[in-house]
């Protein structure tokens, strides 16, 4: 299964590398498109816990790599939310 690595913008000016164990990703995300803090935390965990789904089906357990992002990105999501609730995320990259 390809993984993807993806690199966020964040609005505070930190640019992060996170990690999809599955190209779904791509069905929830894309490149260059300025995205809400929450519609961001929403779209991106949408997309972890299907690309763990895919997982599950093809190794019959889901993938823990999926869930550290995921809780990765919330941690972050807190830091940043009351300081810069107006902020735009941004993927500047998908890389295979």
């Amino acid at each position: 299964m390809p993984a993807v690595n993806f690199t966020v913008n964040w609005p505070d000016g930190d640019t992060v590398n996170y990690y999809s164990p599955s190209t779904i990703i791509h069905q929830y995300l894309h490149e260059n498109v300025d995205y809400t803090l929450n519609d961001f935390k929403e779209k991106v965990d949408s997309a972890l816990e299907a690309a763990s789904e895919r997982v599950k089906v093809s190794f019959g357990f889901y993938c823990s790599a999926a869930s550290d992002e995921k809780q990765k990105i919330h941690e972050k999501f807190s830091q940043i939310i009351n300081t810069h609730k107006n902020g735009k995320v941004n993927i500047t990259a998908f890389t295979q």
